[in-house]
């Protein structure tokens, strides 16, 4: 049985993981100054957060980062094109 896809309308998105994904953790890293990694690690390591983000977000971003991880993507590979070089931990310490 073959599905078109087109006739679903605007309310279903089709999308490719892990781009997708990476997408909106960049925009997240980007907004907020810091990397996913290491926000993430402080939580879970820790229980804090290295700084104030408000619920939604932050339940969005596990969301984005756990698609992320399910779909093979690699946290390396969430480094800024326009941040090249630098460490995770750079973020961290703006």
């Amino acid at each position: 049985m073959f599905i078109d896809f087109s006739t679903l309308g605007p309310a279903f998105v089709v999308v490719e993981e892990p781009a997708y994904s990476r997408q909106r953790l960049l925009a997240f890293q980007r907004s907020y100054g810091i990397h996913t990694a290491v926000l993430f690690d402080c939580l879970r390591k820790y229980g804090v957060l290295p700084l104030e983000i408000p619920e939604r977000d932050l339940a969005l971003w596990e969301h984005f980062y756990d698609v992320f991880l399910e779909a093979d993507g690699d946290p390396l590979d969430l480094e800024d094109s326009a941040e090249e070089g630098a460490s995770p931990l750079s973020y961290f310490w703006h």
